[in-house]
């Protein structure tokens, strides 16, 4: 059995949150690289197909991001830790941009119908942002997540002071090399 320290909740959560966001991902950057080799014979200018080969290179990439990230978590790897932290600065930035800068796409934004929704809608973009800063303070600065990393065996007796003497010398039992009386 290893005395490695157990997996904080913090690289558990950061590894669902992996899986739940990297298997969406994944499967949408398939089907716009196959959608991406099929413009690629359609194009007519090799600067085209330049930009194309980039989007299917960025997307393979962030995949492999997304893949070497869990990995490292699962292995206790510090290069899991560190994309760990880069793919969640990523939400986290998104996430404050996109309330600023919408993107544009054929799918409308929700409006809010009146004051209260407006508030919720903020008071829920409030608790999500701060639940990925806490996130990220405790991917980099938790001290848990630092052992768990360090690769050191944990000791579970270090804070606990050593027993009394008397538990080492029992003065009614004869010491060593002493005869019995009967």
């Amino acid at each position: 059995m290893s005395n490695l320290p157990r997996r904080p909740k913090t690289i558990w959560i950061t590894q669902i949150l992996l899986v739940l966001v990297g298997i969406p991902f994944t499967l949408m950057a398939m089907l716009g690289i196959l959608r991406a080799f099929g413009a690629i014979i359609e194009v007519e200018t090799s600067r085209e197909a330049l930009a194309l080969y980039a989007g299917i290179l960025l997307s393979i990439g962030m995949v492999f991001l997304f893949v070497f990230a869990f990995w490292g978590l699962a292995r206790r790897k510090r290069y899991g830790r560190w994309f760990s932290i880069a793919i969640v600065v990523f939400f986290l930035g998104s996430n404050i941009l996109g309330q600023f800068y919408r993107p544009q796409g054929p799918i409308g934004y929700y409006e809010y119908e009146n004051a209260n929704q407006q508030m919720g809608g903020i008071f829920a973009t409030i608790i999500i942002v701060g639940l990925f800063g806490f996130l990220l303070y405790r991917l980099v600065f938790g001290e848990s997540v630092s052992d768990f990393f360090s690769g050191i065996a944990a000791d579970d007796m270090s804070d606990t002071p050593p027993p009394p003497p008397e538990v080492y010398f029992d003065p009614s039992s004869p010491g060593p090399g002493a005869t019995k009386r009967y």
